[in-house]
């Protein structure tokens, strides 16, 4: 009985330890395989990016974005590892180096296409929702909003420095120059005051510009396809807005648009009628309240 157990456990023993070895060669077999993948991804040519592609320019030069692309592709690791494979692709330092070099891209997606060789770059660029220009505060005295009292109203706009005006995008981004425009297809913005304006910048105000391009398009359905609108005060909401006629138009950005420009169009048709070209200014700042002044 005893040589018997002793014959089973011998036999269990050798069981265990070839079981053991097959799966210490197995592994060291998938360690090498693995290392060999790697070594083939990384190393080899075979899954090397080797051309890049830009897609959804319209205004950017796609050369200008391959280029910077490329720089950080051909880069390298510790200086040995190549950054141009699927496994290290530095995807994030792409798409973070194309948005600080070109202000008027907004997003960036990238797609590999392992098998072409070519990592795809689409690009969305910025649409400018406004231009918008920093000027020095007219001297005209400041306009009454709760009263009908009779004030001077400036006969011009403070022209803005050609430095001094700026695309920006419905979120009020700040991404390019801007010729100084007056009647283009998008709103031109006088602010007053003395806050400079970047690129990359937002505006002082994102609300006002949400509020001007809600106006505008309350305009449009009186037949007042106005562009120029100057911001008179951050503080007290200000928005004063030159006619082609020569008269003007005073809000509040801090009441809707809707509700102001429905009393601008009942105030024009019920009561000024035909002494529309006498118009030197109507106010309607008041709420549920339009008031205006005729020259004489």
């Amino acid at each position: 009985m005893r040589i018997h157990q002793y014959k089973t456990n011998s036999l269990s023993a050798k069981k265990k330890s070839r079981f053991y070895l097959k799966l210490l060669v197995l592994t060291v077999f998938l360690i090498i395989f693995a290392v060999g993948v790697l070594y083939l991804i990384i190393f080899s040519q075979i899954f090397r990016i080797s051309r890049v592609s830009i897609s959804g320019v319209k205004e950017v030069k796609p050369d200008a974005i391959a280029k910077i692309a490329q720089e950080i592709l051909d880069g390298k690791i510790l200086n040995k590892i190549p950054k141009d494979n699927p496994i290290l692709l530095p995807g994030q330092q792409i798409t973070q180096s194309i948005l600080d070099n070109f202000p008027k891209i907004k997003g960036v997606t990238l797609t590999e296409k392992i098998k072409e060789h070519i990592l795809v770059i689409n690009v969305s660029e910025r649409e400018p929702a406004a231009i918008w220009c920093r000027v020095l505060p007219l001297s005209s005295p400041a306009v009454s909003s709760s009263t009908q009292e009779t004030f001077q109203v400036p006969d011009q706009i403070n022209l803005p420095s050609p430095e001094n005006c700026f695309f920006i995008d419905k979120d009020g981004f700040i991404f390019s120059k801007a010729p100084i425009l007056s009647g283009g297809a998008v709103p031109t913005v006088y602010e007053e005051g003395t806050q400079e304006l970047n690129i990359k910048g937002i505006v002082s105000n994102p609300k006002s510009l949400e509020f001007i391009l809600a106006a505008k398009k309350e305009l449009a359905k009186v037949n007042l396809n106005l562009t120029d609108f100057v911001i008179k005060s951050q503080s007290v909401g200000d928005l004063e807005i030159l006619t082609p006629e020569g008269w003007f138009i005073y809000l509040d950005i801090t009441h809707p648009a809707d509700i102001q420009i429905n009393a601008l169009k009942r105030v024009l048709q019920e009561e000024i009628k035909e002494n529309r070209s006498r118009l030197e200014y109507i106010d309607l700042r008041v709420p549920n309240r339009a008031y205006y002044k005729l020259k004489n």
